[in-house]
């Protein structure tokens, strides 16, 4: 077993996922990048060398949309890591922002569904293994207030709002399902961030976001297993 953490994380060349990467390599963790598209991974790649451990990045081509592509990714995470101490589900899919009922585009719905509720839970199946040879392993979802029933005060947004749903309600399962294992699991939602989804108008900036989630996933426990928080910790309803 490595004394190194190891950090899977996806979505990883922007954004969130780009913050959470700076954030685990500066703390001398071991990070393995899942990303689209590795020939777009400068900014990414040039994390590397903010980390104290040689070594520590390691960037594989991964569409979390696509199971068969996740699988060819846990093989290679294998090559990596015998262990996995944390699991980020990070990528995620907005899909259109607002109309109607009649309006309603089921390849849209499709498409987020896919990226946002199957590909974390097809991931952490893939990786199983990995999570259980690891005393305490997490698993963090970046999910959406969007996806709460009870927050939702204006509708709109249908795919990534079904989508955040049912990822809250897989999570659920999973973390039932995982507790004997001693594996947290639980679903985090990242503020209003300045990122490309986000847009420039938002109040938090990534590294706030980011820090707030790495404390929350940091100090979570079995008895917080399943729940609901917001990147400060507080808790979101359903």
């Amino acid at each position: 077993m490595s004394d190194t953490p190891t950090v899977v994380l996806t979505g990883a060349n922007r954004g969130l996922g780009l913050g959470f990467a700076r954030h685990y390599l500066a703390a001398g963790h071991q990070v393995c990048a899942l990303i689209r598209n590795p020939d777009r991974a400068d900014a990414l790649r040039g994390l590397a060398s903010e980390s104290p451990t040689s070594g520590a990045l390691t960037v594989i081509r991964c569409d979390v949309g696509d199971p068969t592509s996740i699988e060819a990714a846990a093989g290679e995470i294998r090559t990596t890591m015998s262990q996995v101490d944390l699991l980020i589900n990070n990528a995620g899919y907005y899909g259109t922002a607002g109309g109607s009922v009649t309006d309603l585009d089921d390849s849209e719905v499709i498409r987020a569904v896919r990226i946002n509720t199957l590909g974390p839970m097809h991931l952490v199946a893939a990786l199983l293994p990995e999570l259980r040879a690891t005393p305490s392993a997490k698993v963090a979802h970046v999910t959406s207030k969007m996806g709460s029933i009870t927050d939702n005060g204006k509708g709109g947004s249908w795919a990534y709002r079904m989508s955040k749903s049912a990822l809250n309600m897989a999570n659920a399962n999973l973390a039932h399902e995982m507790r004997a294992d001693g594996i947290h699991s639980v679903v985090l939602h990242p503020g209003w961030v300045a990122t490309d989804m986000g847009g420039a108008g938002a109040p938090l900036s990534v590294e706030e976001s980011v820090q707030g989630m790495a404390s929350v996933i940091e100090r979570v426990g079995l008895d917080d297993t399943g729940r609901f928080f917001n990147y400060d910790g507080g808790p979101i309803p359903w």
